[in-house]
């Protein structure tokens, strides 16, 4: 519903206006994903004063994160964002290093059963997500006693983005009668305003997203390593401002 630089921007407002972050190193995969992660964040952190002191270009299907890790810069914060695995095999070479940079996820793409295979360490860790599952929501907590109702488990974010595309999906139906025209019923869309359980959510006149993010932290709740909401971005367009 957004743009991959939509998603990291606010993650570089954060870094600057709230932590506090002038300088940073960043590791990215080296795909478009990667690239577009990156760049969100970058742009937003370089546009309230904050400095890239280096960026490391990772590819897919690293197995050795040693030199990587031993090549990072001294900066304020490490920024990251690497396909799952493969940040599976950066964090305990880098949680063992005897760096002490705080780490943040480029999107919250590493899943709470990930960071509980890794460990105790990846606590304070933080990111940003469009939907947590403890998100202070009316809408969220009846979604997710619904989900845990019917399938005993809580759902990955992957889940929560089916339902709420769906919910779209069938919302403009309704609006256009059963007319599933792609012009007619994208347009109907765009005109949709629900509340999801990531939070209101509409579309700009280009189809673009408006809603939440979550700067979130990982955090031990009742023994178990789980993403914890810190901060809100209430109504955040799903772009970069320097996307055209």
């Amino acid at each position: 519903m957004g743009t991959q630089q939509g998603i990291t921007k606010d993650l570089g407002d954060y870094a600057y206006d709230v932590a506090g972050y002038r300088t940073a190193t960043v590791m990215q995969q080296d795909f478009v994903a990667g690239e577009e992660h990156a760049k969100g964040f970058i742009d937003s952190f370089q546009a309230r004063g904050g400095k890239i002191i280096q960026r490391q270009r990772v590819p897919v299907g690293t197995m050795d994160y040693a030199p990587y890790v031993t090549a990072i810069q001294k900066a304020d914060v490490i920024v990251c964002w690497l396909l799952p695995q493969e940040t599976m095999r950066l964090l305990p070479v880098y949680l063992n290093s005897g760096l002490t940079m705080p780490f943040l996820q480029l999107h919250g793409s590493l899943p709470e059963a990930m960071l509980q295979q890794v460990g105790d360490k990846t606590v304070g860790m933080v990111s940003v997500m469009r939907w947590c599952r403890f998100d202070e929501n009316p809408v969220n907590k009846q979604f997710l006693d619904a989900f845990i109702a019917k399938y005993g488990v809580v759902p990955m974010p992957v889940a929560v983005t089916a339902y709420e595309q769906m919910s779209f999906l069938l919302e403009g139906l309704k609006a256009t009668n059963g007319d599933t025209t792609p012009e007619v019923l994208n347009n109907a869309i765009r005109k949709t305003k629900l509340s999801l359980p990531a939070g209101i959510t509409s579309f700009n006149e280009e189809g673009i997203a408006i809603g939440d993010h979550s700067i979130v932290r990982v955090e031990k709740v009742e023994g178990k390593i789980v993403w914890k909401p810190i901060r809100k971005f209430y109504q955040s367009l799903y772009k970069s401002p320097n996307e055209k």
